[in-house]
């Protein structure tokens, strides 16, 4: 496993999420992306800020969960409709239909990947836009786990948190 494997479990990790400076499971390294919140609906009270981390991690769980089961279209729609990541070399994935595509190819090429996340950490940065970060660990029986550091932009949408870059 290399880190185009890695990267599409943490957050291709929530992104999972784009892993910086890792490539993608379609060979491709990433690059920073823009967040676009065209689509966004604000939290009407800031006091609700824990509330939206609560949301936020149960949403990471599920895409954990749905990573697990190697579940591409589930992993496509954590994501908001214009959820992208551009590669270095130019190459752009958009939408779900693109996004399941790259999953669903990680997954028959990685038939025994399983993720982990840790030390995760989700901040509002403002009342559309939310940063996760933490260690995703790639496990499969027959090699040691694959580490590295993660940041996943979120944004609210008014379908709610989604994955946006």
């Amino acid at each position: 496993m290399n880190l185009v494997d890695l990267s599409l479990a943490a957050g291709i990790a929530m992104a999972i999420l784009f892993t910086r400076g890792t490539q993608c499971a379609c060979g491709q390294e990433l690059s920073g992306a823009t967040v676009v919140t065209e689509d966004a609906a604000p939290i009407a009270d800031s006091g609700r800020e824990d509330s939206e981390i609560k949301v936020i991690r149960d949403q990471i769980a599920h895409y954990v969960e749905a990573f697990n089961r190697h579940d591409g279209k589930s992993l496509a729609g954590f994501r908001t409709k214009s959820g992208e990541f551009t590669a270095t070399s130019g190459h752009t994935w958009r939408g779900a239909a693109e996004l399941q595509e790259c999953f669903e190819s990680y997954f028959r090429d990685q038939p025994d990947a399983r993720l982990e996340l840790a030390e995760t950490d989700v901040r509002i940065l403002s009342p559309s836009v939310a940063m996760e970060t933490g260690l995703a660990h790639v496990v499969r029986p027959d090699q040691a786990p694959v580490s590295t550091q993660y940041e996943a932009i979120h944004v609210r949408t008014a379908d709610g948190w989604r994955i946006d870059r």
